[in-house]
């Protein structure tokens, strides 16, 4: 191995991988869940914007750290 090669690098389970197949296409369920996430997202800029004070921006902070979390691990458990 010259220094200009990365090292290889061995799973330790193998058998919990996927096979790679490339690049798929995106699903329409996959699709779904942004727009629902997206809408949530203006839902709560709205109310943000129905309630301009601390206590709104408070509660519009923590939905969206929920929502966000959703949105992520949705997407982690998906692919």
């Amino acid at each position: 191995m010259t220094p200009s090669e990365p090292p290889i690098v061995r799973p330790k389970r193998p058998w919990l991988l996927r096979e790679r197949r490339g690049v798929e296409p995106t699903t329409s369920t996959e699709l779904f869940f942004d727009l629902v996430f997206i809408f949530t997202t203006t839902q709560l800029a709205h109310y943000l914007i129905a309630h301009p004070d601390w206590r709104g921006a408070a509660r519009t902070g923590l939905l969206l750290a929920l929502v966000w979390f959703v949105w992520i691990y949705t997407a982690w458990g998906t692919n």
